[in-house]
């Protein structure tokens, strides 16, 4: 019988040889092993507003109002119940990467339970990234309603949608996430470089979604061969123009960070200008000479750059972020936008957190039913000390 201190090995040996479907259980198992009464594997629904049981007895629990959902928004664990059924909340984390959350069940609260959580919560997140590649019961949990088609597209080609390292965070988001369309981002990390696009398909629904799914492959072909940035924009201009009809095109920001010297260097093709915020204040827009969508022609391609300063967040976003209309016709607009991001930034959210809380109000705004696809990312620069 495993003890304490080896409760983590002894789960992930356990572990090896069962699917998805097993992992609630033999979690609760182990969590036994610690002094717990019963273990909750909570894993974060695609808009980020609920958290759904992984073992599925329980109705989601929302992330507003409740220590659960204060712990994933946190990240800092916490107590909540009543004597006789404290539960500890535990983030879970997959690097920087928000889960959902682990709660650990035991008769009275105890430092001891509390210290063995520090490993096993890491040991459960692993867990369950790894399990749900090899079969469908997490990503139900993840739902809390069908997706379209074209949204099951976009979500199977994101990368993780959040990414950090001691140099740089990316975050990103997409809105209406069960039904979104042309909307899509995508990033990767090669030595000091950050290499991100957001993208916007033209229209709604499959076919949008088959355009910006079509840009992805080409963006992600041209940077693991080595294509420069404007080699890389033209190809995805080529490429999206063969496989467009009458009227289809794509609209793209496009970028490499250079995280050893905060180096920007960017295209912006035809989407509204990224804000750069500084300080916690928006300081400026980033402007670039304009570049026509994708899949029009680039026979005339402007490059900008910009050099950051450490701590400096950049937010680029969609037209269907300012555009949208609430039930009096106001535009959600530029400067709500940047009132909001700034409000968020003062309050001490990380950059994860921020976006959750924007996305938020960009549905709030039009009452939950978004007229087009409204997708942000947010890039956190933070150089290592010399």
């Amino acid at each position: 019988m495993s003890t304490a201190d080896d409760v983590p090995d002894s789960l992930l040996r356990r572990a090896r040889l069962v699917g998805p479907d097993h992992l609630a259980a033999i979690v609760d198992e182990h969590a036994r092993l610690l002094g717990a009464t019963s273990a909750h594997v909570l894993v974060i629904d695609l808009q980020q507003v609920a958290l759904g049981h992984l073992d599925g007895t329980t109705v989601a629990v929302p992330v507003e109002g409740t220590a659960a959902g204060r712990t994933f928004a946190t990240g800092v664990p916490m107590w909540s119940g009543a004597d006789g059924a404290e539960t500890y909340w535990c983030p879970l984390l997959d690097g920087v990467e928000r889960l959902g959350v682990l709660g650990l069940t035991a008769p009275e609260r105890s430092d001891t339970l509390e210290s063995k959580a520090t490993t096993f919560a890491p040991t459960v997140a692993s867990l369950l990234v790894t399990k749900a590649l090899y079969g469908d019961h997490v990503e139900p949990v993840r739902r809390t309603r069908e997706l379209s088609v074209a949204a099951e597209m976009q979500w199977s080609l994101l990368p993780p949608r959040t990414f950090g390292t001691d140099q740089v965070l990316i975050s990103g988001a997409l809105e209406p996430a069960y039904d979104i369309g042309g909307d899509t981002f995508d990033y990767a990390l090669n030595g000091d470089v950050l290499h991100v696009i957001l993208l916007d398909g033209v229209g709604r629904g499959l076919r949008a979604a088959t355009l910006a799914a079509i840009a992805v492959a080409t963006y992600r072909q041209a940077r693991r061969a080595g294509r420069s940035l404007e080699e890389t924009v033209r190809e995805l201009d080529s490429v999206v123009a063969q496989q467009s009809q009458i009227a289809e095109f794509v609209t793209g920001w496009v970028g490499e960070l250079d995280c050893a010297t905060g180096s920007l260097r960017f295209v912006n093709a035809g989407h509204p200008l990224p804000q750069l915020l500084r300080g916690g204040h928006v300081v400026k827009v980033l402007d670039c000479p304009p570049t026509i969508p994708l899949g029009i022609g680039h026979e005339r391609l402007h490059v900008a750059q910009e050099r950051l300063e450490p701590g400096d967040r950049i937010l680029a976003f969609t037209d269907g972020v300012v555009e949208g209309r609430g039930a009096t016709g106001e535009f959600f607009g530029e400067q709500r936008l940047v009132e909001l991001l700034e409000h968020e930034a003062a309050s001490g959210h990380a950059v994860p957190e921020i976006l959750r809380r924007l996305t938020l109000a960009v549905l709030d705004h039009q009452g939950g039913a978004l007229a087009d696809d409204s997708s942000m990312v947010l890039v956190e620069w933070r150089p290592r000390p010399h």
